[in-house]
């Protein structure tokens, strides 16, 4: 039995998932519950012990949302690999080799991460375009640039979006042209170890899903 008590809300929904590779299932008004945490307690169907229970004390205290039928609740799309600032640049420049490429396109169009003003807009689109087309929990590479990184933590955050952000390192002068690097070894892991404890602080924030 779950302990009702533990569960922050619950949510109604005719669920589509896949357990297994190449398995697709359907749940009818399958109850997710959702713990403090934010994570999925447990999911029950009307054939399951605790079900109608836990259904009544969520609805009586206000703590359930209902999907309406002709919708359905899918699980997110996970991107494992993605490099938020060359956004701006997706499926253009493909004349070059890779050498060639992060040269002459993409080392310059990361440095303009620097201004915050160019950041911002594009990091909400990505995040935005990501979230509308199912993907709802990201592996982002960000740029050398610790305040656009953390900025680019908050938007997800601020839009909902799982988000595992990291902050570029860029040390080696035969591979990155000088306006593109770190200052040294010493200031880039400085800069790493606060990004780390701004995202840190930044997740402790969050009580509210």
């Amino acid at each position: 039995m779950i302990d009702i008590t533990t569960i922050k809300f619950g949510v109604l929904a005719d669920t589509f998932h896949a357990p297994k590779k190449g398995e697709i299932e359907f749940l009818a008004d399958c109850l997710i519950l959702i713990d403090e945490s934010g994570d999925i307690a447990a999911k029950l169907t009307a054939q399951d012990a605790g079900y109608a229970e836990s259904l009544n004390t969520l609805r009586e205290n206000q703590r359930l949302t209902v999907v309406e039928k002709g919708q359905f609740l899918l699980p997110g799309m996970v991107d494992l690999h993605c490099h938020a600032p060359q956004w701006p640049q997706a499926g253009k420049g493909l004349d070059l080799p890779l050498y060639d490429w992060l040269q002459n396109y993409t080392f310059p169009l990361e440095n303009r991460f620097g201004d915050l003003a160019f950041a911002e807009p594009v990091y909400r689109d990505v995040a935005q375009t990501l979230l509308a087309n199912g993907t709802t929990s990201a592996v982002y590479f960000a740029s050398i640039h610790r305040e656009a990184s953390e900025l680019l933590a908050k938007t997800s955050l601020s839009l909902g979006q799982r988000a595992f952000v990291g902050k570029i390192n860029m040390d080696n002068p035969e591979q990155c042209p000088d306006y593109y690097r770190e200052p040294s070894v010493e200031d880039a892991i400085a800069d790493t170890e606060l990004f780390i404890q701004n995202v840190r602080a930044l997740k402790a924030t969050v009580t509210d899903w």
